[in-house]
């Protein structure tokens, strides 16, 4: 996925960048109300497309097509919209605490469903770089 760097103009010195999605990408969907990352990242593949191969810990191979992954991303958005109900004025942060798996992946295609901030943080870290990390992204919601 490619995004325009834009310099922040505001002090020289400020070494911040801000990214922004292609213009092509808000130019299109900016029409129809919403910019959806989403949609943009699986909007060339069919619904019967094979989209995720994940070899399982007993090392069983699940194939989820396009249609089946919609379906898991949408039951955890919903989940996340009941767990945050009361944040929802909030700007959505996600953080995840979890491994490098399948669950990762959903948890990043339902941050882009929702428009929401996401970073992960592999388990495997030590107790205390993780609380340094979640202190850094300050979420609204961990999973």
């Amino acid at each position: 996925m490619n995004y325009n760097l834009i310099n922040n103009q505001n002090n020289k010195q400020d070494k911040t960048f801000t990214f922004y999605p292609p213009k092509s990408w808000q130019s299109e969907l900016k029409s129809e109300g919403k910019i959806s990352i989403y949609d943009e990242l699986l909007k060339n593949f069919s619904d019967e497309d094979v989209i995720v191969k994940v070899i399982k810990e007993n090392t069983t191979l699940k194939i989820i097509n396009k249609r089946d992954l919609k379906n898991i991303v949408l039951s955890l958005v919903s989940r996340i919209k009941e767990i945050n109900i009361n944040k929802l004025g909030n700007k959505l942060k996600i953080m995840g605490i979890i491994k490098a798996s399948e669950e990762s992946l959903l948890m990043m295609l339902a941050s882009a469903w929702l428009g929401a901030e996401h970073s992960i943080c592999f388990e495997d870290l030590s107790e205390s770089a993780i609380q340094t990390r979640i202190e850094m992204f300050n979420p609204v919601l961990e999973i």
